[in-house]
Order: structure tokens, then sequence, then C-alpha cells
């Protein structure tokens, strides 16, 4: 009987210790969470301090925004396109640019933004063209706002900008178009793992403001372009304009490309814009 009695206060005794130990473990979890709960919300407070451009995006309800009778890429470039985003770690091209009528230019944008957000693929896109009420966009909130962006779709992003922005409100507040690449955009980047590619869309680079303050704009892509992660990749659509044509000439990291009025060319590196004196 005595032995019955110590096996059962043996036994009660591990079934304690493990209650504690699961309690223990409970706590630390709910800890946790809650930290991490409070680090989100501080994030989200300091991240409404970067300017962001409301109603910016151009692939939403795609089927909504374009005319009657958009007139339909060929399959061959939206092939091209989708290769090279996802694109093997051989390939330096972090950026393509598209240059074509607007039609033709914003129809791309919201086919290509649509597949890639119905993949969960799109990071952010940013349209320039068209009207909206109550208008916020301009190239000064471009960046901070595909940042921001970037931030909802991956916490490890999230919380490098945060680690890089938290304690500046200077930084935070910046309207230096080079400040917000490098520091919203490359720093925050360097070191996350994006599982799979991931596709940034701006389309209609030219109608953002006057020539001079597109020029910060096309000078940071062209310098620093190439220091982005292999996985993220910048589509940007335009018309063929002196400016941008010759920020972008020589650089190995952007991809050219002219659409014609009928037939957009292949999508081959072979294939360059001389022949348009871009």
């Amino acid at each position: 009987m005595e032995a019955q009695i110590n096996a059962f206060e043996n036994a009660f005794i591990d079934l304690q210790r493990n209650f504690q130990s699961y309690m223990a473990v409970s706590t630390q979890l709910t800890v946790l969470k809650i930290l991490e709960d409070v680090q989100d919300l501080g994030a989200k407070a300091d991240f409404r301090d970067m300017s962001y451009a409301i109603d910016a995006r151009c692939a939403s309800s795609c089927a909504a925004h374009l005319p009657v009778d958009y007139a339909v890429p060929p399959a061959d470039l939206m092939t091209s396109l989708q290769s090279w985003v996802i694109g093997d770690s051989k390939e330096s091209e972090r950026i393509c640019v598209l240059f074509g009528p607007e039609e033709l230019c914003s129809t791309i944008a919201l086919l290509v933004g649509e597949q890639f957000q119905f993949a969960s693929r799109l990071g952010s896109s940013y349209c320039f063209r068209g009207t909206r009420q109550n208008d916020t966009r301009s190239y000064t909130n471009l960046f901070s706002t595909i940042a921001r962006d970037l931030a909802d779709r991956n916490a490890q992003f999230k919380q490098n900008l945060w680690r890089a922005v938290g304690n500046e409100t200077s930084l935070r507040k910046t309207r230096v178009v080079r400040t917000q690449f490098e520091e919203f955009i490359l720093a925050p980047s360097r070191d996350v793992v994006w599982h799979g590619p991931i596709l940034v869309i701006i389309d209609g680079l030219e109608l953002g403001e006057n020539e001079a303050t597109r020029k910060e704009v096309l000078s940071v892509l062209a310098d620093k372009g190439a220091e982005l992660p292999r996985n993220l990749r910048f589509l940007i659509t335009c018309r063929l304009e002196d400016d941008i044509c010759k920020a972008f000439r020589g650089h190995s990291h952007i991809l050219r490309r002219q659409l014609g009025e009928a037939t957009p060319l292949a999508m081959s590196r072979a294939e360059n814009l001389e022949d348009y004196g871009a």
C-alpha cells in the first residue's frame, strides 16, 4: 500500500512539474507574441511618417481599368516578361524598362501586375497615369510608397526597415529620392530571404513631375539599381523620352526595350535600342 501511495505521489509530482513547465512555455510564447504585436504597432506608427501615395497602385481590379477596345499585348512578350522576372541567378538585369505608346504600356503594366498579384508575387505597383481624387503621387514619395508596400509583404524587410528608421524622424520624413532608395529599399533588403521573385511595377515614369525632379529618380536607378537583390525586380514603363533613354543607356543591370505600335520587340538580351537613338 505504501508503495502505491509513493507511486501516486511521484506521478502527481511529475504531473505538477509538467504542468508548470507547460505554463512557463505558454507564458513565454504569450509574452513573445505580445512583444511582436507591440513592435508591429510601433513599426506601423513610425511608417506613417514615411510619405505614401494613396491609390497609386495599378494592378487592382485590372479589368475595370482597361478600355473596352484595349490592345492585347502579344503573348510572347508577356511570356518573356514573366521569364525575366522569374529569371535564374546568372541574370544581372534587375530593372526592365519598356518604352512605348501610353495605352500599350499601361495595358502591360495592368496585366502583368494582375498576374503577379494573383500569384502573391507583386511587391508594389505605382502608376503615374490617369487622374486621382486628392492626388498625392510624386517622385518624392515613389520609393517610400514602394518600401511600405514591401514591408507589408515581408516581415524581415519590415523589421529591417523599422530598425533603420525607427529612431530617425528626419530620415522617415525625408523627401530626398536617393536617400529613400538607399535607406528604404536597398539597405533593408540586403539580408532578406525572398521566397521566390518579387516584382515592383512603375507605370508612366515620365509623368511624375518635371525633368529636373525626374533626374534624381533616373540617376539613383542607374547608379544603384544593380545593388537590388536578384529576386527583387523593377518593371518600368514610359514613353521614349530623351532624358530617360540617356540615363538608362549602357547599364548592364537595366534591360531596355521599345514597344512598337504593332509588334513589340522580342525580349532577348542581344537586342538594344541603338536603332532608336536610345
